[in-house]
């Protein structure tokens, strides 16, 4: 069968009704006779099934199959036909089903939806288990019945999912809101409606909202107008996000109009739960408007900027621009996390890469948010986070200027200007400048000035090279760029400092959980010590004493070094951290004698953020030396300082 052909046939398959001859040949702009002949060509393929088309006088022709047959033709259509038949991409489909399941009737009949979409009922099923998996982080199933599939959980859930996916898939932005994702799910007539109310609204109520989130208000309005008229309403519960006095907001205010514009509904018949929906979603998108109680904010971002000083080693509690920036930026932040809204940050995967250590240290840092306000941080948010935190750096390190004279001819110049560079760092200004441009103005400017000749008229000090520069002066060099690099000026290298980063998380783990010369004598013992001196969340799960047990009956984990590292499972960790202990004498675990007893417990979740850091420690305790100064430290801070 030719491309016509398949299609006249992929007609005839998802309707029960008469078509004409005629109304098919103007259909595809060919005569009744030549739909004749494809009609012939058809009903013979269609012989091997047992099956025709059905012709009426007066009526037209139809294909009379019931639903067994009409999968029979699809399969072989798609097994035989598959890149004529147009079949939909996998994601296409997926699209498809999410509009069906969630904007539409809300249910998919498999048989129906393979006949009238030409899909085998296998890959229906294939792409709904995919779908499925999707659905289980937000608690959301597939209910199957009588061959219909449904998507049954909380109201809020089943919206809070869908949104994401359409941000986590599709680009969308104000400017070019019209692109395959509005498309796919929505009219453009209802996006304009609701882009319209959300301008209005903003005009008459003197608000506005940050450009780069703005687009998620109108995603919210789309789902949440769509949902809320199939009768499908948020129902509050005792874990819903509470405001004080929400009403006397004038948000709430808006968010019920933005609502009643849209529905058609008055305001005064929308449930509370829909608007406060909205009312959310506002603030989440940087709706300015002092909301929240500001000193609120700053006293939770001032504990937060001295956390990551602590971390880093770099004092950032003097910024005001960095703290000013971070109040602006973490109120909005706070209800979008506590709305469920992933927000994505094209650049996240960059930042982690590329300030890895500071990215760390932030992520460190931010629990003094996540704990103050009840949420867990996404990565593209702590890679905002980061942002701010490294133009602080570069705004308060400024670069060095180093001048370096050479008038031997260009070869000579440019050789020492190789050598100088393999010291000094690409952030600072390495500059190379004849004789005659040096004047007072660039000496003044000079943080350090490199000359291959003598310099008679130059009032302060310069280093002396020869025109091949020698150990001996490049050793000079990187002592007087070493001496001008302290301080501040060692902000770049700190954050960039896996060794920092390290001490860091260790301490962070660590916090006081250390025990000094403890009597025990027995392995159990120790263990049972050690757990005690872990969080109460740790502590409370039975099996998490218990998988440290099992661990060492499976074989010891003590070294010939004196030092023994019983483990939790992680999957049984609740908050992750590390417990030290010294003993007052060598006891006897497995077949060595050990003196110090490292208890580490590190959640599933958060094995890749301390593996580097674990590295770190472990690399010292094969050092026999190491582990005896850490067992014979008689105070707490002399033992961290070993460590």
């Amino acid at each position: 069968m030719n491309t016509r052909q398949i299609s006249i046939l992929k007609d005839l398959i998802s309707t029960d009704q008469y078509k004409t001859s005629r109304t098919v040949a103007e259909q595809y702009n060919v005569s009744t006779k030549t739909i004749y002949s494809d009609l012939a060509v058809i009903n013979d393929k269609l012989s091997s099934f047992h099956m025709s088309i059905e012709k009426r006088p007066r009526r037209g022709i139809r294909l009379k199959i019931n639903q067994k047959e009409r999968q029979e033709l699809v399969d072989f259509l798609e097994k035989n036909h598959g890149e004529l038949f147009d079949e939909m991409s996998q994601f296409q489909r997926e699209c498809a089903l999410l509009r069906n399941l969630i904007l539409e009737t809300g249910e998919v009949d498999i048989l129906e939806w393979s006949a009238t979409h030409f899909i085998s009922e296998a890959s229906i099923r294939r792409d709904l288990d995919k779908l499925e998996k999707q659905f289980f982080d937000y608690k959301l199933v597939l209910t199957r019945k009588s061959g219909k599939v449904a998507l049954r959980g909380e109201e809020k859930n089943i919206r809070s999912f869908f949104r994401n996916f359409v941000i986590q898939n599709f680009i969308l932005n104000t400017t070019h809101f019209f692109n395959e994702s509005v498309n796919i799910f929505f009219e453009s007539e209802k996006v304009n409606e609701v882009l319209e109310s959300v301008r209005h609204l903003s005009n008459a109520y003197h608000f506005k909202t940050s450009e780069q989130y703005s687009v998620y208000l109108v995603l919210d309005i789309l789902i949440n107008t769509i949902r809320y008229l199939q009768g499908n309403i948020i129902v509050e519960n005792s874990s819903s996000i509470e405001v004080a006095n929400l009403e006397q907001y004038e948000v709430y205010v808006i968010a019920g109009e933005l609502l009643s514009r849209n529905t058609g509904i008055a305001m005064s018949l929308i449930p509370d739960s829909e608007i406060k929906h909205i009312c959310y979603t506002l603030l989440s998108v940087g709706y300015e408007a002092q909301i929240v109680n500001q000193s609120d904010v700053e006293e939770a971002v001032t504990t937060f900027i001295k956390r990551v000083s602590d971390l880093s080693s770099v004092d950032f509690t003097g910024d005001t621009h960095l703290f000013r920036m971070l109040v602006n930026h973490v109120q909005p932040m706070i209800y979008r996390l506590k709305s469920d809204i992933n927000i994505k940050n094209q650049t996240t995967e960059e930042i982690k890469t590329k300030y890895s250590v500071l990215y760390h240290i932030v992520w460190l840092a931010s629990k003094t948010l996540s704990d103050k306000y009840e949420v867990e941080l996404f990565d593209a948010e702590i890679a905002f986070l980061t942002i701010y935190f490294e133009i602080s750096v570069e705004k308060l390190t400024e670069p060095l200027t180093i001048y370096v004279i050479c008038p031997h001819g260009l070869a000579t110049s440019e050789l020492i200007m190789s050598s100088l560079k393999r010291t000094i760092s690409d952030f600072d200004h390495l500059i190379n400048i004849d004789l005659k441009e040096l004047d007072e103005n660039k000496i003044e400017q000079a943080d350090l000035i490199i000359s291959s000749i003598h310099l008679d008229n130059v009032s302060r000090d310069f280093i002396r090279v020869s025109p091949i520069v020698t150990d001996a002066e490049l050793e000079t060099i990187q002592h007087a760029y070493a001496e001008l690099s302290k301080g501040n000026r060692n902000m770049l290298s700190v954050i960039h400092d896996d060794t920092v980063f390290s001490k860091s998380v260790i301490t962070e783990l660590l916090q006081s959980n250390i025990l000094l010369e403890q009597h025990c004598q027995s392995v159990e013992e120790c263990i049972k010590l050690m757990v005690d001196k872990t969080s109460l969340d740790n502590q409370s799960n039975p099996m998490f004493q218990q998988s440290i047990l099992l661990r060492e009956q499976l074989g010891s984990t003590s070294m010939y070094t004196g030092i023994a590292l019983p483990h939790a499972d992680p999957m049984v960790v609740s908050k992750s951290q590390l417990v030290m202990m010294t003993l007052d004498k060598p006891m006897k675990w497995g077949r060595n004698l050990i003196k110090v007893v490292v208890l580490i417990a590190i959640a599933e979740k958060d094995e890749q953020l301390y593996k580097k850091a674990l590295i770190s420690l472990y690399s010292k305790i094969d050092n026999k030396d190491y582990i005896d100064s850490l067992s014979r430290a008689d105070t707490i801070d002399v033992f961290i300082s070993r460590l």
